[in-house]
């Protein structure tokens, strides 16, 4: 089982990535920890996405629900909602991303993905 779990890294988002971990040990999964950089222009967020990957990696070597866990980075530019469904074909095809995310809602009931 793959799961995915998006982090803005505030303290809400946290709690997602323990449990997440938690939820990977007890099912032997890989956990795909993702951060979306919300912007249009791609060269305008290079040093944003530079600066979420290392605080990712950071994140899975200190957060110990995520000792032992088979852990990705994953760090992109983009629209969230579009981002996070793309991420979740990609990575979790059998499963739906859960959370409050503005704009999700709207693309599902859309039927894009």
């Amino acid at each position: 089982m793959n799961i995915l779990v998006a982090t803005d890294f505030t303290s809400r988002s946290q709690r997602a990535v323990r449990r997440a971990g938690i939820l990977a040990g007890q099912h032997g999964g890989k956990l795909v920890l993702m951060h979306v950089i919300d912007g249009p222009d791609p060269h305008e967020v290079v040093p944003d996405l530079r600066e979420a990957q290392r605080m990712i990696v950071e994140q899975i070597a200190v957060v110990p629900e995520l000792h032992g866990i088979s852990c990705e980075p994953l760090v992109v530019g983009g629209c969230p909602p579009d981002a996070i469904l793309d991420a979740a074909a990609a990575h979790c095809p059998t499963s739906a991303p859960v959370g409050q995310i503005e704009g999700l809602h709207e693309r599902r009931m859309a039927g894009s993905s």
